[in-house]
């Protein structure tokens, strides 16, 4: 951790001993190599430690687990796609809470705005693939024989829209 988000009176982890117990930082002394003065809540003794080698406790780690979750998130959002090309950035945000009902408003936040990202990737993937349809005599069909039906349908959507 970095001395900034160190606080005195704070609990952290910390390897005493060759096990990792709760600490609690009591003060700091400036100057030295490790400047935390904490007591080991296991054996109430005091220890030094740097502040490399304080760890948050598990609870105050929400970072890794948004991490950990927002790659889920990611799985699940481009599975969606693949499985039902012409859902709306809504259902796609509306699955992703069903799945995961007890995710933290902090990685929801951070899932819609990877969904909004992602959207705008494909309309913008869309709108190439459609110019370039276009461009190469306007048959949707024989342009493009490995997308779907529903993937076609889009396509010739965004055409009609280009040229109306």
């Amino acid at each position: 951790m970095r001395k900034e988000e160190i606080t005195i009176g704070g609990e952290y982890l910390a390897k005493v001993s060759g096990d990792r117990v709760r600490v609690k930082v009591t003060g700091r002394i400036d100057g030295t190599q490790r400047p935390w003065v904490c007591t080991n809540l296991k054996t109430g003794r005091e220890v030094r430690k740097s502040s490399a080698a304080l760890s948050p406790l598990p609870e105050d780690r929400p970072v890794k687990l948004a991490e950990r979750s927002l790659n889920s998130i990611a799985a699940l959002v481009g599975a969606n796609l693949r499985l039902f090309p012409e859902a709306t950035v809504a259902e796609l945000k509306q699955a992703v809470r069903a799945k995961w009902p007890r995710t933290t408003e902090r990685v929801l936040v951070a899932c819609d705005a990877w969904v909004d990202t992602l959207w705008a990737g494909r309309e913008a993937k869309d709108l190439q693939v459609a110019r370039d349809v276009l461009a190469a005599g306007g048959d949707v069909d024989a342009q493009l024989p490995c997308y779907t039906p529903e993937q076609r349908a889009r396509i010739a959507r965004i055409m009609k829209e280009i040229i109306g």
